[in-house]
């Protein structure tokens, strides 16, 4: 549970920086993830097998998470780099 609550701060972060996308991107993997994985491991191992596979999808949706998040952060600051650039460009040659 400890990885799904890593996840749940940083998808609050995402949400609130205006980017669900990311979020249903994520969500996507960890069912898929979950998914497959308890098809095979939970006929194996049982109830063992069923919680390893929700590990499982919550750490593949959690390292999607938070790859998205980074790339989303860097590409933000490279923008406000970019505006901060141009703004001071414009403001030396207006002078």
């Amino acid at each position: 549970m400890s990885i799904y609550s890593v996840y749940a701060v940083v998808e609050s972060f995402v949400l609130g920086r205006g980017q669900p996308n990311l979020t249903v991107k994520a969500l996507l993997v960890a069912l898929v993830g979950s998914g497959v994985t308890g098809f095979w491991l939970t006929p194996w191992l049982g109830t063992l097998g069923a919680s390893l596979s929700f590990t499982i999808g919550a750490a593949l949706g959690t390292a999607v998470m938070l790859l998205n998040t980074w790339r989303f952060i860097r590409k933000e600051k490279q923008l406000s780099n970019s505006e901060l650039s141009s703004a001071n460009l414009t403001a030396v040659t207006t002078i």
